[in-house]
Formats: structure tokens, sequence, C-alpha cells
């Protein structure tokens, strides 16, 4: 009886310890858009993904804990075309929005030209922004829409 005892408490610290607090830590793929020579890295807390054309919807999601606050880091370049990448909830209520044009990159790589005209040949790697997000219920989906768009983007969180 004794031993039994032993068993349970040991089962119910262990349920307490970690099944209480698990998260599915899986991005599943809800969408995919038209790609040309796209490379992706996709893991829980990191999507990573460069492409030489990206036309239409990339949707990724994954479970989050519900009005809990997250904190995106953004590192990107968009040398063609244009994308937007939104956060949304399961209902697909947009939460945040961020437009990318090719124009950000053009006109930052004019600048440096014109300040270092010397120094041949100018290239930008990345542009970043951080977001702090909520979450409003118990999912969040990426969504990258492309259109006509080369580049990469990587978003950790």
């Amino acid at each position: 009886m004794k031993r039994m005892k032993y068993v349970l408490y040991i089962l119910l610290i262990s349920v307490l310890v970690t099944g209480c607090s698990v998260i599915d830590k899986e991005i599943k793929i809800e969408s995919i858009a038209n790609h040309k020579g796209i490379k992706e890295d996709l893991e829980y807390g990191n999507i990573k993904m460069e492409f030489e054309l990206l036309d239409g919807e990339d949707i990724r999601s994954f479970v989050v804990k519900k009005n809990k606050s997250y904190q995106f880091d953004i590192e990107y370049i968009i040398t063609e075309g244009t994308l937007t990448l939104e956060f949304r909830d399961s209902k697909n209520n947009k939460l945040e929005e961020i437009v990318i044009t090719e124009g950000e990159y053009k006109s930052e790589l004019e600048k440096l030209k014109k300040e270092n005209p010397e120094s041949g040949n100018t290239q930008i790697y990345t542009f970043g922004t951080t977001l702090n997000l909520k979450s409003s219920d118990n999912q969040m989906k990426i969504v990258l829409k492309g259109e006509n768009a080369k580049g990469k983007i990587n978003i950790k969180w």
C-alpha cells in the first residue's frame, strides 16, 4: 500500500511539472503560395525563408498560450516586389501587419551610395524590427503575402 502511494505521488508530481505547461511545439503549414527557388527552414520559434519569387499567401500557424505576450524579432530584405507580413489569431483576426516593399531597399541603397561614392559595390544584408504581440486565443498565424516578391525573411520568437 505504501509503495502504491509513492508511485501515485511521483506520477502526480510529474504530471504537475511537465503535463500542465506543455505547448504543442509544431508549426503547421496551412497555405502555400506560388514559389520559385524557395529555401525554407521551419521550427517552433523560428521561420526562415529565402525566395526568388513569392506570389500569393504562405500561412504558418502554431499553438500559443492565450493572453500571453510574445516578442517577434524580424529580419528581412525584399529586393523586388512587395511582401505583406500579417499576424493573425485562429479566427483570422489581424493582430498586426507590416508591408515591406522593394522601395525601402532601393532608397536605402541609393542613400548609402551617395554617402560613400568611392566604396564601389554597396550591399545591404538585412533590415529589422521587433514586434510585441499579445495572443488573443490559443493559436497564432503568420501570413506572408507576396506580390512578385524576391528576398528573404527570418522571424524568431
